[in-house]
């Protein structure tokens, strides 16, 4: 699960489209799959501010949790990157605790009540193919969201049957 060159580009377009604030909701921990110089240079291309991510890069906080966690990228968090260009209040949903999820839930299971109609953004970086039910998947997500919220959705996929990783 990640955030590659692509999908921080539709992120960063969808942002100058319409700014992303409110409660955003990150299903699955994302790794961050860009040198923190290469994030920078995308912000530019869509007139942000790199101020943000000139400050993580100062702090030196690198993102060592993921599975995938591109220490030789940088290592960003997806939070710090989201943080770093809007002001929306990021959680993430996942099934365990396994990479420091907020929220613990299976998207395969009916949807607590107190997720209904919460979320403004919701990101999902590849998790629908770790599910068994990709259509209860996409029903909890559309859920989840606010009238007038957003879902960006991107699916990585490979020869092999499973899980990439």
């Amino acid at each position: 699960m990640g955030i590659n060159k692509q999908a921080l580009k539709l992120l960063l377009a969808e942002h100058s489209y319409k700014p992303i604030i409110g409660d955003y909701v990150s299903i699955g921990k994302q790794t961050v799959q860009l040198p923190i110089n290469e994030i920078a240079k995308h912000f530019q291309e869509y007139g942000i501010s790199v101020d943000q991510l000139n400050l993580l890069k100062e702090t030196g906080r690198s993102d060592t949790s993921t599975r995938a966690a591109g220490r030789e990228l940088g290592g960003v968090f997806d939070h710090d990157m989201i943080a770093s260009f809007s002001d929306a209040n990021y959680v993430c949903l996942d099934r365990s605790t396994y990479e420091g999820a907020d929220i613990i839930h299976d998207m395969n299971a009916p949807l607590p009540v107190e997720l209904v109609g919460k979320y403004d953004f919701i990101y999902n970086g590849s998790c629908m193919d770790n599910v068994f039910d990709p259509v209860s998947f996409i029903r909890n997500t559309s859920k989840m969201l606010k009238i007038g919220g957003r879902l960006l959705m991107t699916e990585a996929c490979g020869p092999n049957p499973g899980s990439r990783f």
